[in-house]
């Protein structure tokens, strides 16, 4: 890729300036080169791209639960057990799918989330089960998760007033509330039940998409738990 690159600038540096140092070219084949040039410049650069995102998230599977636990400095760990962490680690799983790897507090893998290009269904795996997460045409951001094999709601989301405050209605359980703890590139949210905290989750960079975490109650079911991690 550097040598068609080097080759092209070669080519055209000789159409258009030539061995005396003057200006040459002048016709229509000058166009021809500038193209040329512009597409493996562009190329090239994809490819620059694309090599640094396998690198970054290559590397982002090195995360570990004792990096992400030790580093909770803006979390009351008191509070918490470390039971109660799951992260998520972003992945491609192809051109036109990434996906989110979720692991426990053990580093074990216990499901992956699949976010296709385009569609309002995100698709969460567990073992061998499979959860949808379907996301509804209205006026403000909301979801609702059911298994699939049945469409009976399991849990449903949705943002409401300003400053992304989000609902979350669990059957069975109750309604959670979320809102943004402070104004920051980490996001950090606070999840409340009947007023009680009982969940916080953030990025795991502030400054890059890795991931991100979330501690909620361990007695939680594990596809709840993921749905409030997604969103």
């Amino acid at each position: 890729m550097y040598a068609e690159a080097q080759l092209c600038a070669d080519l055209l540096k000789e159409a258009l300036v030539g061995s005396t140092g003057r200006f040459m070219c002048k016709g229509p084949e000058c166009l021809g080169y500038l193209l040329l040039a512009v597409l493996i410049g562009f190329t090239g650069l994809i490819f620059l791209l694309l090599t640094y995102r396998k690198k970054i998230l290559k590397q982002s599977l090195k995360v570990t639960a004792d990096e992400i636990w030790s580093g909770l400095s803006s979390v009351d760990k008191t509070a918490f057990k470390r039971s109660d962490l799951l992260f998520g680690i972003s992945q491609d799983q192809s051109a036109w799918v990434s996906m989110l790897l979720v692991k426990n507090d053990r580093d074990e893998t216990v499901g992956r989330v699949e976010f296709p290009t385009g569609a309002r269904r995100y698709r969460i795996w567990i073992k061998e089960e499979l959860f949808n997460i379907d996301f509804q045409l209205t006026w403000n951001r909301s979801a609702v998760l059911s298994a699939d094999n049945d469409h009976s709601p399991l849990a449903s989301y949705e943002r409401y007033g300003a400053f992304g405050r989000r609902r979350f209605k669990i059957a069975g359980y109750g309604e959670i509330l979320s809102a943004r703890r402070k104004i920051g590139l980490r996001n950090i949210f606070d999840y409340h039940l009947d007023g009680r905290l009982m969940g916080t989750s953030q990025k795991l960079s502030a400054s890059r998409e890795i991931g991100s975490l979330i501690l909620l109650p361990s007695d939680l079911p594990l596809h709840i738990r993921i749905f409030l991690l997604v969103l």
